[in-house]
């Protein structure tokens, strides 16, 4: 029999997206066609799990796997696997929480499994600002380690290098990233910005060496590259997160990055490359103290050691996320208001600004559930529209039905 006393399933390539290490002692679960050319790419420990509908108890019997003490679940709105009996599978269970901001209907779809898979925590990664939506589905204790899924790829010895002028990006530039697409190209073309690719060892070399590492969201998440860029003291350009999702707690423009709103702005704060390098000196280096200290890996093992029964960090719910929703929400019911924000979330995704009017006798509800998607402004009247150089969208629904309706005005994705 093989005992572990952690087990990880992993719901990504591990190339070049590496699961996290959280015990000695852990076997990791990896899709079998993502793994490269069949190996484990350093993985001490690991077993190959099926796409789609699985029994994770029946599996982990047949491979003679006895139960851990703990299993860590890791998805998103792709859903990959859908691993059941999870309770059966393991003692205590963890639900760990990617990417809820893009695709059809993301966070609906990984409702219906969290609801359908009882588990003891819901840890949240890169959108602690959907964590209200399965409050209503799950008795999880809910947990924030939006750094649990980056890669390590720090190395101490470099943080004091001598940095040059260069501004770096690295990640995808096309159809599913469209914010990337309209802001990036024109920047790189210029070589404004140097677009890097490569093995972790490389993309550490020139973070180690940049002044500054810019961090183009899908959708105004905190991704796992803001914690990679952390690491290394490089200052992170990021754009403008909300309130709730990161800016202000733990991204402090000035502090420990700077953010930008638009295409203009950036253009504006890369060019100087005396503030740049002024700026990693500071920013670059708060925000590796922060990593450093408290949210990278060898701090959240140190939590998971104390898991019994806590250990990781409750959600923060600081005054603003406390009181985001008044009672009035409950005169609109969640499905209804769910299904609104997911079509809001995709336009945000797809829009560079979108001004909004809602119609609707729910319009304080709705614009709270909306108010973390930072590029929608809501107005107040519908006349604005015809004025506006912008992405313009009117809202509407009515009380007691089951549909609503969104009509885009015109479309302008200037930046």
């Amino acid at each position: 029999m093989r005992i572990y006393d952690t087990i990880v399933l992993w719901h990504a390539p591990i190339i070049p997206y590496n699961p996290p290490i959280l015990s000695a002692n852990q076997l990791t679960c990896v899709i079998q066609d993502l793994l490269p050319q069949n190996q484990a790419s350093g993985l001490a420990n690991f077993l190959t799990i099926p796409r789609g509908e699985f029994d994770l108890a029946e599996l982990f019997r047949v491979n003679f796997v006895a139960k851990p003490k703990y299993l860590f679940v890791c998805i998103d709105s792709t859903l990959p696997y859908l691993p059941r009996n999870l309770k059966k599978a393991s003692e205590q269970v963890y639900i760990c929480l990617g990417d809820t901001h893009h695709l059809s209907n993301p966070i609906s779809r990984l409702r219906d499994y969290i609801q359908a898979e009882p588990a003891d925590g819901l840890i949240f990664t890169n959108n602690v600002r959907h964590c209200h939506w399965f409050r209503d589905i799950t008795n999880a204790r809910f947990y924030y380690e939006p750094a649990i899924f980056a890669n390590k790829i720090i190395n101490k010895d470099y943080i004091n290098r001598q940095r040059n002028t260069d501004v770096i990006f690295y990640g995808q530039i096309g159809k599913y990233h469209p914010r990337r697409s309209r802001i990036a190209p024109n920047l790189i073309a210029t070589n404004k910005v140097k677009h890097i690719g490569g093995s972790n060892d490389i993309i550490s070399n020139y973070l180690h060496s940049s002044a500054a590492s810019l961090n183009i969201t899908l959708n105004a998440d905190l991704n796992s590259r803001t914690f990679e860029i952390a690491q290394t003291g490089c200052l992170l350009i990021i754009d403008k997160l909300s309130i709730y999702n990161g800016h202000g707690s733990i991204l402090i423009p000035g502090h420990n990055c700077i953010t930008f709103k638009n295409a203009a702005e950036l253009e504006q704060i890369i060019d100087n490359k005396e503030y740049l390098l002024a700026m990693q000196k500071v920013a670059g280096m708060n925000l590796y103290k922060a990593y450093d200290s408290y949210w990278g890996i060898d701090n959240i093992i140190h939590r998971l050691k104390t898991l019994d029964p806590d250990g990781f960090p409750s959600l923060n719910t600081n005054n603003l996320q406390q009181n985001r929703f008044p009672v009035s929400n409950l005169s609109l019911k969640i499905e209804i208001r769910l299904a609104i924000y997911e079509q809001f979330l995709e336009l945000h995704r797809t829009n560079e600004l979108i001004h909004l009017f809602i119609d609707s006798p729910f319009k304080e509800t709705i614009s709270q559930d909306i108010s973390d998607l930072p590029r929608i402004t809501v107005i107040d009247d519908s006349k604005q529209l015809n004025t506006l150089n912008a992405s313009c969208a009117i809202l509407e629904y009515k009380e007691n039905e089951s549909n609503f309706k969104i009509y885009l005005k015109h479309q302008e994705n200037k930046t």
